[in-house]
């Protein structure tokens, strides 16, 4: 489980999400969301459920705000389920 994407930007977004099983294969049960939220509040949270686009899962999010904020992405499958966590920043600076 991998987002593509290393920065983020105030406006709109296409996150890119890359997951395979230990074969090297796009899971066919696959249950993908993605959670764009800031860190301070859960306000102006997004949650999308990207779409697979040429072995890439593609989700288009509007970030709202400038500042950090949290990608959380689940995985799930019949067999297990995983999250993971970026922390990124639409600053240059990564501050708030």
């Amino acid at each position: 489980l991998k987002l593509l994407n290393s920065t983020i930007k105030e406006g709109e977004n296409i996150f890119q999400i890359e997951i395979k099983d230990k074969n090297g294969n796009i899971p066919s049960d696959i249950n993908i969301t993605l959670l764009a939220t800031r860190p301070d509040t859960t306000k102006f949270d997004k949650k999308v459920k990207p779409v697979l686009k040429n072995g890439v899962f593609v989700a288009k999010v509007v970030l709202d705000k400038p500042g950090r904020w949290n990608i959380i992405i689940r995985a799930k499958t019949k067999q297990s389920q995983k999250f993971q966590l970026y922390k990124l920043s639409t600053l240059k600076n990564g501050l708030q």
